[in-house]
């Protein structure tokens, strides 16, 4: 009987197990704003006028948003929620020609706009797939602000993307957790009943 409970008490630790992390990303979920001014029309074409861009889930090239050339600052994102974080995606550079962001923090902000951390400067390169940072887990989080330190340039970038899941949610259990811990329940009832027969 022993074993049985032992079985039965893994089997359900591993229906617990919550899912991977969500991808936080699009209009959705994100919504981007900035004080600066976008690329002067003769320089970019007309192309990363939108800040929304930035937060739109498209990684197509001249997708995103361009600053003037040489500024530095901060771009605003609102988180539509309250999420506790695991990366940070960045991809740079709206024509992969070797423009864009170089150094950056990022400064997080829950519901009351209250901080709550940064991280370390980071850095940033031009190319076609984004690069992903690390967070650890930064919990309740509803706003970050990315803080360009530096630029080859001016400011591109075509898209970010968080990973993590809504504040306060569990991780949902994969449908072979729940199967297996259905099994493991089907198995204990079995042996109950063959030792009430027996017994």
């Amino acid at each position: 009987m022993a074993t049985s409970r032992m079985t039965f008490a893994l089997l359900m630790m591993a229906a617990a197990a919550p899912a991977h992390a969500a991808l936080i990303q699009g209009p959705s979920y994100l919504q981007a704003s900035t004080a600066l001014p976008a690329c002067e029309v003769s320089t970019c074409a007309g192309y990363g006028l939108n800040i929304n861009e930035i937060a739109d889930g498209s990684t197509a090239n001249f997708n995103g948003w361009a600053g003037q050339t040489g500024l530095l600052g901060t771009i605003r994102i609102d988180l539509l929620g309250s999420f506790d974080l695991s990366s940070f995606s960045l991809w740079n550079d709206v024509n992969v020609s070797n423009e864009g962001v170089r150094s950056f923090r990022l400064h997080f902000f829950d519901e009351l706009d209250q901080a709550l951390g940064s991280t370390a400067t980071l850095s940033a390169i031009s190319q076609v797939g984004p690069q992903a940072y690390s967070l650890g887990t930064v919990g309740g989080v509803s706003r970050v602000d990315l803080q360009v330190l530096s630029v080859s340039g001016r400011i591109e970038i075509r898209e970010v993307a968080f990973n993590g899941e809504a504040t306060g949610v569990q991780g949902v259990p994969e449908p072979s957790s729940l199967a297996l811990a259905g099994l493991g329940l089907a198995l204990a009832a079995a042996r109950r009943a063959r030792a009430r027969q027996a017994g």
